[in-house]
């Protein structure tokens, strides 16, 4: 069974505190949410 890349590196992140980019960007308020 392989592991999803990009869940993997998800998780990852997640785990060292980090958020991919665009959920970054969103959670601290920089990026306004395209619509």
């Amino acid at each position: 069974m392989q592991v999803n890349t990009t869940d993997d590196m998800k998780h990852y992140l997640l785990k060292r505190g980090l958020r991919p980019r665009s959920d970054f960007a969103k959670a601290v308020g920089i990026e306004k949410p395209r619509t």
